[in-house]
């Protein structure tokens, strides 16, 4: 059985993908459904990924009762995710070295507009080395009106900014650092950057720094995010930093763990739906490698929500056409 599964599953994802591509939409979910069948959320990296593709077809108690139980234990998900593997881990490093050293030595109050905040965890390292400085820091989180997440539920449970900033609160106060968290609307924020432009300041002779820090689909942030709020993102950044004065200096760091920007050269659909199998092929890898057989039903609960949101045939479809719309216009 497992050396079929070996040679049947790959001929299976291809048509998936081939059929999805023709607009074949029933054909493709009876082949997911054949899938499903075969994967298993305990097998190699393949049968994962299979499983976790086919899982939005799957009305088995099996795949609601995973989901259910790996809901219990999100947080600590989340945390071994981010300390087992270094994706995460790094993607905040460079940013935050980034971030350090653009900050100028008359900087005063160092402002970050953070694109999503997820559970905090990119910021008290920055946090420690700014209150060595003797500076004060900022930290903007925005706040989407509409999320992008493949389960809503899993959204608002989880996302809860109140608690974060209190913890963020606390840590500041730890390494005696000044600390003002806020949430912001996108439009509010495009609001208060013409305000800080036109002042040419902060209103009070004191020069800002500030920082757009914009990480999406970093597998512990356990969400997906649509590509157009992402683009506006930048878009705001881009403009505000191109229009600034002599007092405001600022930075984009942006770091992307989705497959979309890799492969965006594709010229057809299937081509990204096999890219995309191949990047989260090799994540489930990457996290086999620190966690072995031994650790399977950890395994399984650190994936079923931190990565199974990213692995969906919905959600891959939605971004090829968002790509292919943005090409065109730009064309």
């Amino acid at each position: 059985m497992e050396m079929e599964n070996q040679i049947s599953l790959p001929h299976l994802l291809e048509a998936v993908g081939e059929a999805l591509e023709q607009g074949q939409n029933t054909l493709a979910q009876v082949i997911l459904r054949c899938i499903n069948h075969k994967a298993s959320p305990l097998g190699d990296p393949l049968e994962r990924l299979s499983f976790k593709l086919s899982q939005n077809h799957d009305t088995s108690e099996q795949g609601a009762f995973i989901k259910q139980e790996a809901c219990k234990s999100f947080h600590n998900a989340i945390m071994a995710i981010y300390q087992g593997i270094p994706h995460g881990r790094i993607a905040h490093f460079a940013a935050n070295s980034a971030i350090l050293g653009s900050i100028t030595e008359d900087s005063e109050l160092i402002d970050i507009v953070d694109f999503d905040m997820g559970e905090g965890v990119q910021w008290p390292p920055l946090m420690e080395i700014i209150a060595r400085q003797h500076k004060t820091l900022k930290l903007t989180s925005i706040r989407w009106e509409e999320e992008d997440s493949l389960d809503a539920h899993f959204v608002s449970t989880q996302w809860k900014f109140e608690e974060i900033r209190r913890n963020l609160y606390q840590h500041a106060k730890s390494c005696g650092l000044k600390l003002k968290v806020e949430e912001q609307s996108i439009e509010e924020l495009v609001t208060e950057l013409k305000i800080l432009n036109k002042k040419g300041g902060n209103g009070n002779g004191k020069r800002n720094f500030l920082a757009f820090n914009c990480m999406v689909g970093l597998q512990h942030m356990g969400r997906t995010r649509s590509r157009r709020h992402v683009l506006e993102f930048l878009r705001v950044a881009k403009e505000f930093i191109e229009k600034s004065s002599s007092f405001n200096k600022g930075i984009i760091a942006f770091g992307d763990g989705e497959a979309c920007e890799k492969l965006r050269s594709c010229k057809n659909f299937r081509s990204f739906f096999n890219g995309s199998l191949m990047h989260y092929h090799a994540l489930l890898e990457s996290i086999e490698s620190g966690l072995p057989s031994e650790f399977s039903e950890a395994r399984t609960a650190m994936e079923s929500l931190p990565v199974a949101p990213y692995v969906s045939c919905e959600g891959w479809f939605q971004r090829w056409k968002e790509m292919r719309e943005d090409w065109i216009k730009l064309q």
